[in-house]
């Protein structure tokens, strides 16, 4: 008799192996585009000698806007047919992406104002999608991928 316990372990660490492996070789780099930020400031808010607050303090000529980037490997696919069953609105000519991976890559995802996946498709090169709902925790047994929705913007 088979041990249903060892049979469902095994099943995990195949499927596992098996998705990593499809992110690594066939994923996309995607860039995400984080909110611009102010540098070359001294952000002095509240001065706690006088009680009262001021504005902030300037190294150079005014504030330098900084847009913060980073980049990770995902499965991508362009106008998948699941996006209606998780409520995804989309307007009538717009695209949308699915991305698939890793769950760790989940608080850069919402905290991302927008992404540009690196593909080739024509109609999409340098498009830029914004988050559509909340990434959805995958896998098989435990939630090791996450699937998330993107609309074009």
């Amino acid at each position: 008799m088979v041990n249903a316990n060892w049979s469902i372990d095994n099943a995990v660490k195949i499927y596992q192996a098996n998705i990593d492996r499809l992110i690594s070789q066939f994923g996309k780099t995607v860039k995400l585009y984080f909110k611009t930020v102010n540098t070359d400031v001294t952000n002095i808010n509240f001065d706690q000698i006088h009680g009262q607050g001021r504005k902030p303090s300037y190294k150079g000529d005014g504030p330098t806007e900084t847009t913060t980037t980073d980049t990770m490997i995902a499965l991508v696919q362009f106008n998948p047919k699941d996006y209606q069953q998780y409520n995804i609105n989309v307007q009538q000519g717009k695209t949308v992406v699915r991305l698939k991976s890793h769950i760790l890559d989940v608080p850069n995802l919402q905290r991302a104002e927008y992404i540009v996946p690196d593909v080739t498709t024509a109609g999409v090169i340098g498009a830029r999608f914004k988050l559509a709902g909340t990434p959805i925790p995958k896998g098989l047994k435990t939630s090791r991928y996450a699937v998330s929705f993107w609309v074009e913007i």
